[in-house]
């Protein structure tokens, strides 16, 4: 709507500034059922792509894409549906296997030697100068 069609509406006594209600359909495909089914898809295997988890639910890939990114709170991160931020089954399950390996340590003290660990390693950008460099 533009702004001279909204000035003579408010001129004409109009107050709010939502717009009117619609007749439509309501939507049949963003359900509690269909939401539930995409998350399990997810779940059961997290390299579906988008277009494969909407063949398998039966709905359209736009509301199969709402679904997960808005609803579910997922984004693509290298050919994996991975959560923005950690649900409470994510949180829970994280918490299980603390507590697993916290009991592990009490029972057997070496069992800690047994975990590898490392940190950030910096890889800097080489950049050859001759064509010798460059072929080693």
């Amino acid at each position: 709507m533009t702004a001279e069609e909204q000035f003579k509406r408010f001129k004409e006594g109009r107050i709010s500034i939502e717009d009117d209600h619609r007749p439509g359909r309501p939507s049949t495909s963003k359900t509690n059922d269909t939401i539930t089914l995409v998350r399990d898809k997810i779940i059961s295997d997290r390299r579906l792509t988008v277009k494969e988890v909407a063949n398998e639910v039966g709905i359209s890939i736009g509301t199969c894409h709402s679904i997960l990114s808005d609803t579910l709170g997922m984004k693509r991160v290298s050919a994996k549906l991975v959560p923005k931020l950690l649900t409470e089954e994510q949180m829970e399950h994280r918490i299980g296997v603390c507590l697993d390996l916290k009991n592990w340590v009490s029972n057997d003290p070496s069992f800690i030697k047994s975990i590898i660990t490392s940190d950030e390693t910096w890889v800097y950008e080489y950049d050859p100068e001759t064509k010798v460099q460059s072929s080693q």
